[in-house]
């Protein structure tokens, strides 16, 4: 598996799980620089072939400095265990295989993309 990432400030996608579990967000801010990143009105969208399979609105949450937000799938993990989860209600798995996750801000701007290639 090939994992490209990319992202416009300070909000990334750190990982997703190869089982189609979770996707993780991560506030990549520190220092003297670090702030809380508010969520509220973001999106994460799922294509696969050009096509979006998966698009599921965050919680209005602030993701501080340095920290990770969680999307679970359904059939992953029941219910949130910490305000910096979120239960993915509609989607028993984000399946697995190649594809691209998005995460739009409020505005509907892309602001981090991870690639997932898998060969063979």
């Amino acid at each position: 598996m090939t994992i490209q990432r990319s992202s416009k400030g300070t909000i990334g996608i750190a990982s997703a799980d190869q089982s189609g579990a979770n996707i993780v967000i991560e506030n990549t801010t520190s220092g003297a620089r670090s702030k809380p990143q508010d969520l509220t009105g973001y999106r994460m969208k799922k294509s696969v072939n050009g096509v979006v399979t998966i698009d599921v609105a965050l919680k209005s949450v602030s993701l501080p400095a340095g920290q990770k937000f969680t999307l679970w799938a359904k059939g992953a993990k029941d219910r949130a265990s910490g305000e910096l989860e979120q239960i993915a209600d509609g989607y028993f798995s984000f399946g697995v295989g190649s594809c691209i996750w998005n995460l739009f801000d409020e505005s509907g701007n892309e602001k981090a993309t991870l690639t997932a290639k898998f060969s063979g």
